[in-house]
C-alpha cells in the first residue's frame, strides 16, 4: 500500500527524469511525433507519462486504459527504475514489475530512462547534480 510519502518520492523522480530529458535535448529526437503514453502504477497511486517530439509531461492520479505501456510495481522498484539504476526489461525479467504493452514501447521507455540517468563523473557544480539534493 502506498502513502503520501511514496507519491512524493515518485513525483520527485519523475520531475528529475523530465528535467534531465529537457536538459539533454538531443534525446528528444528519439521520441515519436505522436504522443507515446505510459501508465505507471504503485498500489492505488498512478501516473501517466506522455512523450513526443513536441511535448513531454506527466500527471499524477491519472488512470488511462488507452496507455501504450502499463507498468506496475512497488514504489521502491519504481524509484530504481526511474533513477535509471536498472533497466526496465531486467526488472520485468526478474519479476519485480509487471509490464503490459508492445516490446517496441518497452524499449523506447527503457532507452529514455537509461539515457536520462545520472552520468558517472559529473562535475559537482553541474546543474543536474543540484537535483540530487531535492
Amino acid at each position: 500500500m502506498t502513502n503520501g510519502r511514496d507519491v512524493e518520492i515518485v513525483d520527485k523522480y519523475l520531475n528529475r527524469l523530465f528535467y534531465k530529458l529537457e536538459e539533454r535535448s538531443h534525446l528528444l529526437e528519439l521520441l515519436p511525433s505522436n504522443p507515446f503514453t505510459a501508465l505507471i502504477q504503485s498500489g492505488k497511486e498512478s501516473w501517466i507519462i506522455s512523450l513526443s517530439e513536441q511535448d513531454i509531461y506527466y500527471q499524477a492520479g491519472e488512470n488511462s486504459s488507452s496507455a501504450d505501456l502499463e507498468i506496475a510495481g512497488p514504489e521502491s522498484i519504481l524509484r530504481v527504475l526511474l533513477n535509471g539504476e536498472v533497466r526496465l526489461s531486467q526488472l520485468k525479467k526478474m519479476g519485480h514489475i509487471e509490464v503490459e504493452g508492445s516490446f517496441r514501447h518497452l524499449l523506447l521507455l527503457e532507452a529514455v530512462l537509461w539515457l536520462c540517468r545520472k552520468y558517472e563523473g559529473v562535475a559537482e557544480n553541474d546543474p543536474l547534480n543540484l537535483l540530487e539534493s531535492i
